[in-house]
């Protein structure tokens, strides 16, 4: 298994688990916000460990969003039957 995380000490945590489980599990670095991490950890798999079976991916970006602005209150929730 492959481990990445944002820190390489995140992944190795991750990776200490699952190999205390009865696991093997390798862990990287990776930055999802970087262009070039995603792909050259790919690359790198691939070449190390061959062709994945599955892709698990729960990383995301967190950006600030600002909630739009209405002229009129939104309707009111119904209440539960």
């Amino acid at each position: 298994m492959i481990v990445a995380d944002i820190t390489f000490a995140a992944a190795k945590d991750t990776a200490v688990l699952i190999y205390s489980s009865g696991g093997r599990a390798f862990p990287y670095a990776l930055d999802v916000a970087d262009p070039v991490s995603p792909a050259a950890l790919a690359d790198y798999v691939r070449r190390v460990h061959g062709v994945p079976d599955v892709v698990v991916n729960n990383a995301g970006l967190q950006t600030y969003w600002e909630p739009p602005e209405y002229d009129d209150p939104p309707p009111p929730i119904p209440p539960r039957r």
